[in-house]
């Protein structure tokens, strides 16, 4: 398991040290971002410019939509959706929901608390526009060129450049996200059951997909980043660069990313409380709910679910 990077290795470490599963894929975070939209608002529109503009963290962010909406081209929005970038936000710390102990500790998470209010913030001040990726109106924005910017795990590449087709092609770009803690978003594993008919046989084949060679072959065709650190010296990931995207060089700004992603603390609904942290941010962005009101009606709907 050391050719994972550390932090892939963990999440598939039991406590008493059993391997548990072996990395598939992980989701750098990035951010994507409209070069053409970013220049008719006034702001850098060159990769290493943005990542000087956004390098001291996701406030930075803001501040650069609140630049942006000055002289916005009209119809667009600076970001899809603050919840998107509320997981930016808190898929760059260590801990987020949970704690080592297995308790849940959402409500005073140093992450949570800063993602919530600076979607809170770009909610009110109207930088989002309230599109929950992947449903059909998020998936129209894209079509349209509406969207000048969003938080950008290495899987999200493939999901805009379909969307927004050859009409945006070369006017989309890549650059590393806000901050100088990398975050992850997304990734899998692959395992075998102890019961199993075939088990050696399937090892063999987990070994297999999960070498270098085959994770820089899945990377190439269809985006998804290896979690084999081996697969990062593979000419066809170190010099792997996006077309659609301006020819960004991703291969080199997602090993860079992997690599010093923190070790994050994962529990058992994760998954439900980001939910629904991100459906009351919806709210607050759709429907005008006050920040005080949408984190109680979260909070109350989280604690009912987790017990």
């Amino acid at each position: 398991m050391s050719d994972w990077v550390s932090w892939k290795e963990k999440q598939a470490t039991a406590k008493d040290g059993t391997v548990i599963g072996a990395g598939t894929d992980i989701g750098p975070m990035s951010l994507c971002y409209r070069k053409d939209l970013f220049q008719q608002a006034g702001l850098p529109s060159d990769r290493d410019a943005v990542a000087k503009a956004v390098a001291g963290g996701w406030e930075d962010y803001i501040k650069l939509g609140e630049q942006y909406k000055q002289k916005a081209p009209s119809g667009t929005f600076f970001m899809d959706s603050a919840s998107a970038m509320y997981n930016a936000v808190v898929s760059s710390s260590a801990q987020q929901y949970y704690d080592a102990d297995g308790k849940a500790v959402y409500k005073d998470s140093a992450a949570v608390k800063q993602g919530w209010n600076l979607a809170a913030e770009a909610a009110a001040k109207k930088l989002s526009g309230g599109l929950p990726q992947f449903q059909d109106p998020w998936q129209a924005a894209l079509r349209k060129g509406k969207i000048a910017s969003m938080a950008c795990p290495a899987w999200m590449a493939a999901q805009i450049s379909t969307y927004s087709g050859d009409k945006y092609k070369g006017k989309w770009d890549i650059t590393r996200a806000p901050g100088t803690t990398a975050a992850n978003w997304g990734g899998s594993f692959l395992a075998v059951p102890k019961s199993g008919k075939h088990v050696k046989e399937a090892t063999e084949l987990v070994k297999w997909l999960t070498a270098p060679e085959q994770q820089a072959a899945v990377f190439k065709a269809v985006g998804v980043f290896p979690s084999n650190k081996g697969a990062y010296e593979l000419a066809s990931v170190k010099t792997a660069k996006l077309p659609y995207f301006s020819d960004a060089p991703i291969g080199q700004i997602y090993a860079d990313e992997a690599k010093s992603i923190p070790e994050a603390v994962l529990g058992p609904k994760d998954g439900v409380i980001k939910d629904t942290i991100s459906t009351q941010i919806n709210n607050m962005e759709q429907r005008g709910t006050k920040p005080d009101k949408a984190w109680k009606d979260a909070t109350d709907t989280i604690d009912k679910a987790i017990g």
